[in-house]
């Protein structure tokens, strides 16, 4: 799910680049940021179930930092593009680049403590089973 809304904010950023509609450029900027700042937020449970419990705190503001220093620079790039001159609508495709970079970062994670099915599984597995009454 992550891989894909990454994906798709990359290809909505590209997408402001060839529209004038401004309907359509108000759509593609709301569902783009839902697709790269709002996916961030959807990655927390995906993130403490990554790593192992004594790190999970960690790992999650590692993921969070990083985060907020792509939207801390992101202002400062664009408009360091836009003072050399692109078309503003052409600087919008520089947003794609992190939300790819985002999605193949995604797909190279190994699934260790990933799986939601595995989390389940190995808690059970730690649990005694109570032993059935026979009568």
């Amino acid at each position: 799910m992550l891989v894909s809304m990454y994906a798709l904010g990359a290809l909505c950023f590209i997408a402001l680049a060839l529209t004038s509609n401004v309907i359509a450029l108000y759509l593609l900027v709301a569902l783009g940021g839902a697709c790269t700042v709002g996916t961030q937020n959807l990655a927390n449970p995906y993130i403490s179930e990554y790593y192992p419990k004594e790190a999970r705190a960690t790992g999650i503001g590692w993921a969070l930092g990083v985060g907020r220093i792509g939207a801390i620079l992101a202002p400062t790039l664009i408009g360091i593009l836009l003072a050399t001159g692109i078309a503003p609508q052409k600087a919008f495709m520089f947003f794609a680049i992190p939300s790819v970079v985002g999605a193949l970062a995604l797909i190279c994670v190994q699934e260790k403590f990933a799986s939601f099915d595995k989390v389940v599984r190995r808690d059970h597995k730690d649990m005694a089973i109570p032993r059935q009454l026979h009568m």
